[in-house]
This record gives structure tokens, C-alpha cells and sequence, in this order.
């Protein structure tokens, strides 16, 4: 299973959850992490999986998460397997807003596969840090997002 996340983030927390998700993801096979702002247009070439991520800012994703889905050409991502995820603080999410949520409707208008649901982590302030877990949850939703499909653990 070859894997793109592809994250923002503004205080390092969903920099945190990214890396943590990707490193579950690399026991499946090739695991590429990179920041939204220094990735004009991914390069989505052999990509099995793609997981997406940022910051809840505004009720609603970050400017580099949105501007960077803009420029996906919409046929890259046609039934592509994807995944949502964000950091937001520990509210109901329609008082916090939720980056995931909106992440995940603009990636259904692309008539992409969404796994599952989008994700939320939780921080403890605005600049958090991550409550207490949201780590070890990212890496356990992770691994079950890939047993789900199937992947295999690659050994070595």
C-alpha cells in the first residue's frame, strides 16, 4: 500500500497526528509525509491511499489545506482511496467546527473512496498541546483504517 499524508499545521499538533499516522501506515508499504504549503500540486502517481489533515481554523479547514485541494486536478483524484483527519479543540464540533468535516466534503465532490468518516483529534487549548492519547488513538485508527483494506504487514 503506497500512502501520501499530506498535512498543515499551524502549532505542530497535526504535524504530530500526521507523523503518527504515517508511521502505522509505513508497516503496509511506502509512506510519504509532506506539508500542504510545500506541496504546490501532489504528485499522486501510484498513490493507494491518501490521507489528509489540518488544523480546524475558522469553523472550517486551513488556507494551505484549502488552497492545495484547489489546485488537485479533480480527475487525480477520482476513486482514490482517502482518509480526513484534523485537530481541533475538545468541543462539540458544531460550537469548534471541524477541518476533517470539511476536508471530507470537498473530497466527495472529487467522487473520491472515503474510508471512513472523517477523524477528529483533540487538543487542549487553542495552541494545544494534543490531550492526552490523541497520539496513540491517531496510530490505532491508522492501523485499522489499513486492516480494513486488506493490507499486509511488510516484514523487514
Amino acid at each position: 500500500m503506497n500512502t501520501l499524508v499530506i498535512y498543515d499545521s499551524v502549532y505542530g499538533n497535526t504535524a504530530q497526528i500526521a507523523n503518527a499516522i504515517a508511521s502505522t501506515f509505513k508497516q503496509y508499504g511506502p509512506t510519504k509525509v509532506v506539508a500542504a504549503s510545500s506541496t504546490p500540486v501532489p504528485d499522486l502517481t501510484g498513490v493507494d491511499l491518501l490521507a489528509l489533515g489540518g488544523p480546524t481554523q475558522g469553523h472550517g479547514v486551513s488556507p494551505a489545506v484549502k488552497e492545495m485541494l484547489d489546485r488537485i486536478p479533480s480527475e487525480k483524484l477520482l476513486n482514490l482511496e482517502t482518509i480526513a483527519f484534523d485537530t481541533r479543540m475538545d468541543f462539540v464540533r458544531w460550537l469548534s467546527g471541524s477541518a476533517a468535516s470539511t476536508i471530507g466534503k470537498k473530497l466527495e465532490q472529487y467522487q473520491v473512496n472515503l474510508l471512513v468518516p472523517p477523524e477528529s483529534f483533540l487538543v487542549e487549548g487553542r495552541e494545544g498541546p494534543l490531550k492526552k492519547g490523541e497520539l496513540e488513538r491517531a496510530a490505532e485508527w491508522a492501523h485499522m483504517i489499513a486492516e480494513n483494506l486488506g493490507a499486509a504487514v511488510i516484514v523487514g
